[in-house]
Protein backbone atom coordinates (compact mmCIF):
# COMPACT_ATOMS: atom_id res chain seq x y z
CA UNK A 1 0.00 0.00 0.00
CA UNK A 2 1.08 3.12 -0.70
CA UNK A 3 1.74 5.34 2.38
CA UNK A 4 2.43 8.80 0.75
CA UNK A 5 -1.04 10.28 0.22
CA UNK A 6 -2.31 12.30 2.63
CA UNK A 7 -5.35 9.99 3.87
CA UNK A 8 -2.80 7.56 4.65
CA UNK A 9 -0.43 10.38 6.36
CA UNK A 10 -3.65 11.18 8.48
CA UNK A 11 -5.61 8.38 8.97
CA UNK A 12 -3.58 5.53 8.43
CA UNK A 13 -5.94 3.88 5.94
CA UNK A 14 -6.70 5.56 2.06
CA UNK A 15 -9.91 4.10 1.66
CA UNK A 16 -13.48 5.38 3.66
CA UNK A 17 -14.33 3.73 6.48
CA UNK A 18 -17.62 2.06 7.34
CA UNK A 19 -19.19 4.26 9.66
CA UNK A 20 -20.54 1.33 11.69
CA UNK A 21 -16.36 0.55 11.96
CA UNK A 22 -15.10 4.20 12.17
CA UNK A 23 -12.91 4.02 15.41
CA UNK A 24 -10.36 5.40 17.72
CA UNK A 25 -7.66 3.35 15.32
CA UNK A 26 -8.73 5.47 12.58
CA UNK A 27 -7.83 8.82 13.86
CA UNK A 28 -4.68 10.41 14.12
CA UNK A 29 -2.80 8.92 17.39
CA UNK A 30 -3.38 13.07 18.63
CA UNK A 31 -6.61 12.89 18.09
CA UNK A 32 -7.37 9.68 19.58
CA UNK A 33 -9.69 10.77 22.47
CA UNK A 34 -12.92 8.98 23.28
CA UNK A 35 -14.99 11.89 23.92
CA UNK A 36 -14.03 12.70 20.74
CA UNK A 37 -14.95 9.68 19.41
CA UNK A 38 -18.78 9.59 20.86
CA UNK A 39 -19.12 13.20 19.25
CA UNK A 40 -18.20 11.77 15.67
CA UNK A 41 -20.92 8.83 16.32
CA UNK A 42 -23.60 11.66 17.50
CA UNK A 43 -22.80 13.81 14.75
CA UNK A 44 -23.08 11.01 12.62
CA UNK A 45 -26.53 9.67 13.54
CA UNK A 46 -27.95 13.37 11.63
CA UNK A 47 -26.91 12.06 8.15
CA UNK A 48 -29.27 10.37 6.33
CA UNK A 49 -29.40 8.98 2.29
CA UNK A 50 -31.35 11.00 0.20
CA UNK A 51 -32.80 9.68 -3.02
CA UNK A 52 -35.16 11.18 -5.55
CA UNK A 53 -36.43 9.81 -8.94
CA UNK A 54 -35.45 11.94 -12.26
CA UNK A 55 -37.72 12.66 -14.93
CA UNK A 56 -36.19 10.02 -16.73
CA UNK A 57 -37.14 7.60 -14.04
CA UNK A 58 -33.37 7.39 -12.80
CA UNK A 59 -32.73 6.88 -9.44
CA UNK A 60 -30.52 9.55 -8.00
CA UNK A 61 -28.40 9.74 -4.56
CA UNK A 62 -26.94 12.19 -2.13
CA UNK A 63 -26.23 12.86 1.73
CA UNK A 64 -28.50 14.72 4.17
CA UNK A 65 -27.99 16.39 7.42
CA UNK A 66 -30.43 17.14 9.71
CA UNK A 67 -30.77 20.72 10.93
CA UNK A 68 -33.34 21.86 13.78
CA UNK A 69 -35.35 25.34 13.25
CA UNK A 70 -38.25 26.90 15.42
CA UNK A 71 -38.78 23.33 16.80
CA UNK A 72 -39.11 21.31 13.36
CA UNK A 73 -36.70 18.93 11.48
CA UNK A 74 -35.35 19.12 8.03
CA UNK A 75 -32.87 18.32 5.65
CA UNK A 76 -29.99 19.74 4.18
CA UNK A 77 -28.70 19.04 1.31
CA UNK A 78 -27.47 20.60 -1.80
CA UNK A 79 -29.96 22.50 -4.76
CA UNK A 80 -28.18 20.55 -6.88
CA UNK A 81 -29.42 17.58 -6.16
CA UNK A 82 -33.19 19.10 -4.72
CA UNK A 83 -33.59 22.19 -6.02
CA UNK A 84 -37.83 22.72 -6.55
CA UNK A 85 -40.86 21.59 -4.11
CA UNK A 86 -41.71 18.63 -6.78
CA UNK A 87 -38.59 16.99 -6.61
CA UNK A 88 -38.86 17.49 -2.42
CA UNK A 89 -41.94 15.90 -2.06
CA UNK A 90 -41.96 11.93 -1.59
CA UNK A 91 -38.31 12.00 -1.84
CA UNK A 92 -37.34 9.04 -0.17
CA UNK A 93 -34.94 9.79 3.55
CA UNK A 94 -33.17 6.79 4.92
CA UNK A 95 -31.71 7.31 8.43
CA UNK A 96 -29.28 4.74 10.32
CA UNK A 97 -28.45 3.09 6.61
CA UNK A 98 -24.96 1.92 7.94
CA UNK A 99 -24.96 -1.94 7.34
CA UNK A 100 -25.73 -3.46 3.97
CA UNK A 101 -28.36 -6.14 5.86
CA UNK A 102 -30.41 -2.62 6.32
CA UNK A 103 -31.75 -4.27 9.30
CA UNK A 104 -31.82 -0.63 11.47
CA UNK A 105 -32.85 1.83 8.58
CA UNK A 106 -35.37 4.16 9.81
CA UNK A 107 -37.78 5.47 6.50
CA UNK A 108 -39.21 8.91 6.04
CA UNK A 109 -40.73 11.25 3.21
CA UNK A 110 -40.01 14.27 2.25
CA UNK A 111 -42.91 16.37 2.19
CA UNK A 112 -41.36 20.00 1.10
CA UNK A 113 -39.40 22.65 0.98
CA UNK A 114 -38.55 24.27 3.90
CA UNK A 115 -36.13 27.05 1.45
CA UNK A 116 -33.80 27.04 -0.72
CA UNK A 117 -31.00 28.82 -2.38
CA UNK A 118 -29.13 27.85 -5.60
CA UNK A 119 -26.37 30.83 -5.05
CA UNK A 120 -25.62 28.96 -1.50
CA UNK A 121 -26.45 25.33 -3.37
CA UNK A 122 -28.84 24.70 -0.21
CA UNK A 123 -32.03 23.40 0.31
CA UNK A 124 -34.04 22.53 3.70
CA UNK A 125 -36.22 19.01 2.67
CA UNK A 126 -39.29 18.97 5.35
CA UNK A 127 -40.14 14.92 6.24
CA UNK A 128 -41.79 12.56 8.12
CA UNK A 129 -42.37 10.84 10.08
CA UNK A 130 -39.69 12.32 12.58
CA UNK A 131 -37.74 9.49 14.15
CA UNK A 132 -38.04 9.00 18.12
CA UNK A 133 -34.27 9.30 18.09
CA UNK A 134 -33.49 12.55 16.76
CA UNK A 135 -35.75 14.13 19.71
CA UNK A 136 -33.47 12.23 22.09
CA UNK A 137 -30.31 13.84 20.73
CA UNK A 138 -31.11 17.10 21.78
CA UNK A 139 -30.09 19.29 19.03
CA UNK A 140 -29.61 22.63 18.95
CA UNK A 141 -31.99 24.92 17.50
CA UNK A 142 -30.96 27.01 14.87
CA UNK A 143 -33.52 29.98 15.65
CA UNK A 144 -31.67 30.44 19.15
CA UNK A 145 -29.24 32.42 16.86
CA UNK A 146 -31.55 34.70 15.31
CA UNK A 147 -33.67 36.10 18.39
CA UNK A 148 -35.83 39.06 17.91
CA UNK A 149 -34.59 42.11 18.86
CA UNK A 150 -36.67 45.27 20.22
CA UNK A 151 -35.11 48.52 21.07
CA UNK A 152 -36.33 51.59 22.11
CA UNK A 153 -34.67 55.12 20.41
CA UNK A 154 -34.36 58.53 22.60
CA UNK A 155 -37.65 59.56 21.70
CA UNK A 156 -39.16 56.31 22.83
CA UNK A 157 -40.34 54.57 19.40
CA UNK A 158 -40.46 51.41 19.68
CA UNK A 159 -38.26 49.59 16.60
CA UNK A 160 -37.98 45.39 15.95
CA UNK A 161 -35.34 43.91 14.26
CA UNK A 162 -33.89 40.24 14.22
CA UNK A 163 -30.44 39.17 14.75
CA UNK A 164 -27.19 37.20 14.67
CA UNK A 165 -25.74 35.55 18.07
CA UNK A 166 -22.39 34.06 17.52
CA UNK A 167 -20.25 32.27 19.64
CA UNK A 168 -16.95 32.90 20.30
CA UNK A 169 -14.31 31.11 23.21
CA UNK A 170 -16.85 30.23 24.72
CA UNK A 171 -18.94 33.66 25.24
CA UNK A 172 -22.08 34.39 23.56
CA UNK A 173 -22.52 37.57 21.19
CA UNK A 174 -24.98 39.65 19.67
CA UNK A 175 -24.15 41.09 16.08
CA UNK A 176 -25.88 43.99 15.24
CA UNK A 177 -25.29 46.49 11.99
CA UNK A 178 -23.66 49.74 12.30
CA UNK A 179 -27.06 51.83 11.37
CA UNK A 180 -28.08 50.06 14.92
CA UNK A 181 -26.30 52.72 17.45
CA UNK A 182 -27.07 51.18 20.40
CA UNK A 183 -25.03 54.27 22.00
CA UNK A 184 -28.30 56.02 20.59
CA UNK A 185 -30.87 52.97 22.00
CA UNK A 186 -32.66 54.18 25.46
CA UNK A 187 -33.02 50.24 26.01
CA UNK A 188 -32.55 47.03 24.14
CA UNK A 189 -34.50 43.45 24.52
CA UNK A 190 -33.42 39.79 23.54
CA UNK A 191 -36.03 37.62 22.95
CA UNK A 192 -35.21 34.08 22.31
CA UNK A 193 -37.67 31.23 21.20
CA UNK A 194 -38.03 29.72 24.59
CA UNK A 195 -39.03 32.90 25.93
CA UNK A 196 -36.02 34.11 26.86
CA UNK A 197 -35.46 37.79 27.45
CA UNK A 198 -32.10 38.76 27.57
CA UNK A 199 -30.49 42.31 27.98
CA UNK A 200 -27.55 43.92 26.90
CA UNK A 201 -24.26 44.11 29.15
CA UNK A 202 -21.13 46.69 28.47
CA UNK A 203 -17.50 46.75 30.43
CA UNK A 204 -18.23 50.68 29.93
CA UNK A 205 -20.78 52.78 32.26
CA UNK A 206 -21.10 56.95 31.60
CA UNK A 207 -21.67 58.64 35.01
CA UNK A 208 -22.65 62.42 35.90
CA UNK A 209 -21.85 64.86 36.69
CA UNK A 210 -18.45 64.69 34.96
CA UNK A 211 -15.40 66.53 37.41
CA UNK A 212 -14.80 69.58 36.10
CA UNK A 213 -11.15 68.36 36.73
CA UNK A 214 -11.92 65.53 34.09
CA UNK A 215 -13.48 67.83 31.64
CA UNK A 216 -10.33 69.76 31.19
CA UNK A 217 -8.00 67.30 31.78
CA UNK A 218 -9.47 63.47 30.38
CA UNK A 219 -5.82 61.67 32.02
CA UNK A 220 -6.51 63.97 35.37
CA UNK A 221 -4.22 61.29 37.83
CA UNK A 222 -6.90 62.03 40.60
CA UNK A 223 -9.72 60.25 38.70
CA UNK A 224 -8.18 57.55 36.67
CA UNK A 225 -9.44 54.78 39.26
CA UNK A 226 -12.40 54.39 41.50
CA UNK A 227 -14.99 51.82 43.23
CA UNK A 228 -18.19 51.00 41.75
CA UNK A 229 -21.27 50.32 44.09
CA UNK A 230 -23.86 48.63 42.37
CA UNK A 231 -26.87 48.02 43.96
CA UNK A 232 -30.08 46.18 42.24
CA UNK A 233 -32.84 44.62 43.62
CA UNK A 234 -31.42 41.83 43.71
CA UNK A 235 -27.66 42.07 44.11
CA UNK A 236 -24.78 44.34 45.78
CA UNK A 237 -21.33 43.95 45.17
CA UNK A 238 -18.56 46.98 45.00
CA UNK A 239 -16.05 46.98 41.99
CA UNK A 240 -13.21 48.28 40.64
CA UNK A 241 -13.36 50.45 37.45
CA UNK A 242 -10.61 52.87 35.50
CA UNK A 243 -11.52 56.12 33.28
CA UNK A 244 -11.56 55.90 29.70
CA UNK A 245 -11.76 58.51 27.11
CA UNK A 246 -12.39 58.13 23.30
CA UNK A 247 -14.75 59.61 20.67
CA UNK A 248 -15.28 62.89 22.78
CA UNK A 249 -17.21 60.35 25.70
CA UNK A 250 -15.76 59.97 29.38
CA UNK A 251 -16.58 56.61 30.77
CA UNK A 252 -15.83 53.95 33.18
CA UNK A 253 -14.15 50.68 32.20
CA UNK A 254 -15.57 48.10 34.36
CA UNK A 255 -13.69 44.65 34.99
CA UNK A 256 -17.05 42.53 33.98
CA UNK A 257 -19.87 43.38 32.15
CA UNK A 258 -23.21 44.78 33.74
CA UNK A 259 -26.76 45.54 32.54
CA UNK A 260 -28.23 48.73 32.06
CA UNK A 261 -30.04 48.46 35.05
CA UNK A 262 -27.13 47.48 37.18
CA UNK A 263 -25.13 50.93 35.42
CA UNK A 264 -28.23 53.34 36.58
CA UNK A 265 -28.49 51.48 40.53
CA UNK A 266 -24.12 52.42 40.49
CA UNK A 267 -22.73 55.23 43.02
CA UNK A 268 -18.88 56.12 41.66
CA UNK A 269 -16.38 56.99 44.22
CA UNK A 270 -13.16 58.67 42.96
CA UNK A 271 -10.38 57.85 44.97
CA UNK A 272 -8.78 61.03 44.22
CA UNK A 273 -12.39 62.58 45.67
CA UNK A 274 -13.32 62.37 48.77
CA UNK A 275 -15.62 64.76 49.07
CA UNK A 276 -18.26 63.23 45.98
CA UNK A 277 -20.31 60.40 45.04
CA UNK A 278 -21.32 60.14 41.37
CA UNK A 279 -24.06 58.16 39.88
CA UNK A 280 -24.01 56.01 36.68
CA UNK A 281 -26.40 56.82 33.59
CA UNK A 282 -26.35 54.20 31.42
CA UNK A 283 -24.19 51.70 29.40
CA UNK A 284 -21.59 53.02 26.29
CA UNK A 285 -20.43 50.50 23.16
CA UNK A 286 -18.17 50.64 21.03
CA UNK A 287 -17.17 48.43 17.82
CA UNK A 288 -13.83 47.50 16.73
CA UNK A 289 -12.25 45.23 13.97
CA UNK A 290 -10.61 43.55 16.31
CA UNK A 291 -13.33 42.45 18.69
CA UNK A 292 -15.39 41.49 15.48
CA UNK A 293 -12.67 39.42 14.23
CA UNK A 294 -12.69 37.48 16.92
CA UNK A 295 -15.81 36.56 16.89
CA UNK A 296 -15.75 35.24 13.50
CA UNK A 297 -13.01 33.20 14.87
CA UNK A 298 -15.59 31.39 16.68
CA UNK A 299 -16.78 30.26 12.88
CA UNK A 300 -13.06 27.97 12.37
CA UNK A 301 -12.55 31.19 10.34
CA UNK A 302 -8.90 32.36 10.54
CA UNK A 303 -9.35 36.65 10.05
CA UNK A 304 -5.87 37.61 8.31
CA UNK A 305 -4.86 41.16 10.37
CA UNK A 306 -6.69 43.45 8.29
CA UNK A 307 -3.11 46.08 8.60
CA UNK A 308 -1.45 43.41 6.34
CA UNK A 309 -4.10 41.51 4.55
CA UNK A 310 -4.50 41.87 0.69
CA UNK A 311 -8.55 41.32 1.57
CA UNK A 312 -8.08 44.53 3.78
CA UNK A 313 -10.69 46.41 2.01
CA UNK A 314 -13.04 43.54 2.05
CA UNK A 315 -12.28 42.59 5.63
CA UNK A 316 -12.88 46.89 6.81
CA UNK A 317 -16.08 46.77 5.06
CA UNK A 318 -17.74 43.67 6.99
CA UNK A 319 -16.37 44.12 10.24
CA UNK A 320 -15.92 48.01 10.97
CA UNK A 321 -19.75 47.85 9.83
CA UNK A 322 -20.94 45.57 12.99
CA UNK A 323 -21.55 45.72 16.84
CA UNK A 324 -20.17 42.94 19.07
CA UNK A 325 -22.25 42.70 22.11
CA UNK A 326 -22.35 40.94 25.23
CA UNK A 327 -25.71 39.71 27.10
CA UNK A 328 -27.26 38.11 30.35
CA UNK A 329 -28.98 35.78 31.10
CA UNK A 330 -27.47 33.37 27.97
CA UNK A 331 -30.37 31.08 27.19
CA UNK A 332 -29.45 27.03 28.51
CA UNK A 333 -29.06 25.42 25.51
CA UNK A 334 -26.78 28.09 23.99
CA UNK A 335 -25.01 27.85 27.48
CA UNK A 336 -24.68 23.65 26.86
CA UNK A 337 -23.70 24.12 23.19
CA UNK A 338 -20.84 26.25 24.33
CA UNK A 339 -19.91 23.66 27.11
CA UNK A 340 -19.65 20.77 24.61
CA UNK A 341 -17.66 22.85 22.44
CA UNK A 342 -15.23 23.93 25.48
CA UNK A 343 -14.47 20.38 26.12
CA UNK A 344 -13.59 19.93 22.17
CA UNK A 345 -11.20 22.64 22.52
CA UNK A 346 -9.36 21.51 25.64
CA UNK A 347 -8.89 18.17 24.08
CA UNK A 348 -7.40 19.30 20.62
CA UNK A 349 -6.14 22.77 21.94
CA UNK A 350 -2.91 21.95 19.95
CA UNK A 351 -4.36 20.67 16.54
CA UNK A 352 -7.01 23.40 15.35
CA UNK A 353 -7.35 21.73 11.68
CA UNK A 354 -9.13 17.87 12.13
CA UNK A 355 -12.07 17.32 10.38
CA UNK A 356 -14.53 14.08 9.47
CA UNK A 357 -16.80 13.77 6.52
CA UNK A 358 -19.85 11.34 6.88
CA UNK A 359 -22.30 10.59 4.02
CA UNK A 360 -23.33 8.52 1.55
CA UNK A 361 -21.12 8.04 -1.24
CA UNK A 362 -23.39 7.19 -4.34
CA UNK A 363 -25.88 5.97 -1.94
CA UNK A 364 -24.49 3.49 -0.32
CA UNK A 365 -23.98 2.69 3.19
CA UNK A 366 -22.53 5.74 5.58
CA UNK A 367 -18.77 5.87 5.33
CA UNK A 368 -16.49 8.36 7.45
CA UNK A 369 -13.13 9.84 6.45
CA UNK A 370 -10.99 11.94 8.09
CA UNK A 371 -9.23 15.20 6.96
CA UNK A 372 -7.13 18.44 7.86
CA UNK A 373 -8.04 22.12 7.38
CA UNK A 374 -6.07 23.82 4.58
CA UNK A 375 -7.37 27.22 5.31
CA UNK A 376 -10.64 28.83 6.12
CA UNK A 377 -11.45 32.57 5.64
CA UNK A 378 -13.75 34.81 3.49
CA UNK A 379 -14.93 34.49 0.48
CA UNK A 380 -16.66 36.81 -1.76
CA UNK A 381 -18.04 36.42 -5.35
CA UNK A 382 -17.63 39.61 -7.45
CA UNK A 383 -20.38 38.89 -9.83
CA UNK A 384 -22.70 38.68 -7.51
CA UNK A 385 -21.65 40.09 -4.42
CA UNK A 386 -21.96 37.10 -2.23
CA UNK A 387 -19.77 37.30 0.98
CA UNK A 388 -19.57 34.33 3.63
CA UNK A 389 -17.50 32.11 4.86
CA UNK A 390 -15.83 28.64 3.89
CA UNK A 391 -13.34 25.93 5.12
CA UNK A 392 -11.11 24.49 2.59
CA UNK A 393 -9.73 20.93 3.75
CA UNK A 394 -7.71 18.14 2.75
CA UNK A 395 -9.62 14.23 2.52
CA UNK A 396 -7.77 11.96 0.27
CA UNK A 397 -11.11 9.61 -0.67
CA UNK A 398 -13.88 12.38 0.16
CA UNK A 399 -15.32 12.69 -3.93
CA UNK A 400 -17.84 14.25 -6.21
CA UNK A 401 -20.46 11.64 -4.57
CA UNK A 402 -19.87 12.70 -0.88
CA UNK A 403 -21.08 16.22 -1.52
CA UNK A 404 -24.37 17.54 1.08
CA UNK A 405 -21.84 14.78 3.52
CA UNK A 406 -21.55 16.37 7.00
CA UNK A 407 -18.48 18.46 7.69
CA UNK A 408 -17.50 17.63 11.57
CA UNK A 409 -14.52 20.17 13.18
CA UNK A 410 -13.06 18.15 16.06
CA UNK A 411 -11.76 21.37 17.28
CA UNK A 412 -14.56 22.98 18.11
CA UNK A 413 -17.51 20.39 17.36
CA UNK A 414 -18.73 22.88 14.30
CA UNK A 415 -20.81 21.01 11.77
CA UNK A 416 -20.19 22.41 8.36
CA UNK A 417 -22.35 21.23 4.55
CA UNK A 418 -19.68 20.14 2.40
CA UNK A 419 -21.11 22.21 -1.00
CA UNK A 420 -17.97 20.94 -3.48
CA UNK A 421 -14.86 19.10 -4.07
CA UNK A 422 -12.42 20.58 -6.14
CA UNK A 423 -10.79 18.75 -8.55
CA UNK A 424 -7.35 17.00 -7.48
CA UNK A 425 -4.04 17.40 -9.80
CA UNK A 426 -3.60 14.30 -9.91
CA UNK A 427 -3.82 11.02 -8.04
CA UNK A 428 -0.97 11.54 -5.89
CA UNK A 429 -2.67 14.58 -4.49
CA UNK A 430 -5.47 14.86 -1.85
CA UNK A 431 -8.80 16.12 -2.92
CA UNK A 432 -9.47 19.78 -2.06
CA UNK A 433 -12.92 19.97 -0.37
CA UNK A 434 -15.08 23.29 0.54
CA UNK A 435 -17.13 23.27 3.16
CA UNK A 436 -19.56 26.26 3.18
CA UNK A 437 -20.87 28.23 6.02
CA UNK A 438 -23.94 29.62 4.07
CA UNK A 439 -24.77 32.59 4.91
CA UNK A 440 -24.61 35.97 2.87
CA UNK A 441 -23.62 38.85 5.37
CA UNK A 442 -26.03 41.03 3.47
CA UNK A 443 -29.15 39.20 4.23
CA UNK A 444 -28.19 38.15 7.61
CA UNK A 445 -28.20 41.28 9.30
CA UNK A 446 -30.45 43.44 7.46
CA UNK A 447 -32.53 44.74 9.57
CA UNK A 448 -36.33 44.77 8.75
CA UNK A 449 -38.58 47.83 11.02
CA UNK A 450 -42.12 48.24 10.86
CA UNK A 451 -43.72 50.82 9.53
CA UNK A 452 -44.01 53.59 11.93
CA UNK A 453 -48.16 54.66 12.80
Amino acid sequence: METDNICTKIVGNDELVPFDDFDLGHLPEEWRHEELLELIKGAGKLVARVKVTSDSGEDLYSSGLVIKYGGSFAIQTNNKFIENVTMATGCEIEFSFDKEDRNDVIKCVGTGIVETSKMLDKTLVSFEPIPDFLNELNIMDDKYFLPDIETVNQDGVNENATSLIMMSQNKAYLFLPENEDVNKKADVKIRFCDGTVSDLTSNWITFEPIPDELKSNPHHEAYSSCKVLICTTTDGRTVGATTEFFSGHIVLKMLQPVTLEEAKNSVIYFYGDNDNEFLGTGLYFKKSILESARAINGLEINIPKADTSSEHELLARIFDSFWLLSFKPVPNPIQHDMSKRKRSCTLLENDQGGVVVIGHPSGKIKMAAAGKIVRSGVYHDKENGDIGFEVIFEAKTVKQDLVGSLVLCLQTGKIYHLKEVLSANSDEEADMCRAVLGIRLDQLFKVNKPKRD
